[in-house]
């Protein structure tokens, strides 16, 4: 539990935000029913259920975001742009791209743009899916988030 509570203070910014995240996924870890029955994931207990937990409760608070492979990049524009909102920094991103461009080559750009405000980054969040979860956090963390958990990565 400590590698995810650790995780959390360091992506979450809001202290009480935080507190109730790690509140939440302590009572996952006691009752693993509470998440497992109503998750749309279709997971099991031998599942990584905490890693799941705590990626969707980042989402369900509005400090991740999930998006499918196949995403027109102006949705994942839009949800950059609201987490910036959420993690109160002020930069709006327009980036003009072809649809033939990679996906990790648009968040490349998005970190190139977010890098002139100072010390924040786009991460990567994997989830094993074909899908993206992406969250904001600080440039300073990223080896302690990589050393806590690798599905952790910055663009």
């Amino acid at each position: 539990m400590e590698k995810y509570f650790r995780i959390v203070n360091l992506l979450i910014p809001n202290q009480l935000e935080s507190d109730q995240m790690k509140l939440r996924l302590s009572k996952i870890n006691e009752q693993p029913e509470i998440y497992i029955k109503d998750n749309s994931r279709m997971i099991t207990k031998s599942d990584d259920y905490l890693w799941l937990a705590m990626v969707d409760l980042l989402i369900d608070n509005g400090y991740a975001f999930e998006i499918d492979w196949k995403e027109n990049y102006k949705t994942a524009e839009d949800c950059i742009n609201n987490l910036f909102k959420k993690y109160k920094i002020f930069l709006e991103l327009h980036i003009d791209v072809d649809e033939e461009t990679d996906p990790e080559e648009f968040f490349r750009i998005a970190n190139r743009e977010l890098e002139k405000l100072g010390n924040y980054r786009i991460y990567l969040i994997d989830i094993n899916s074909d899908s993206y979860v992406f969250t904001v956090g600080k440039l300073d963390s990223v080896q302690e988030l990589q050393f806590l958990d690798k599905r952790i990565s910055i663009f």
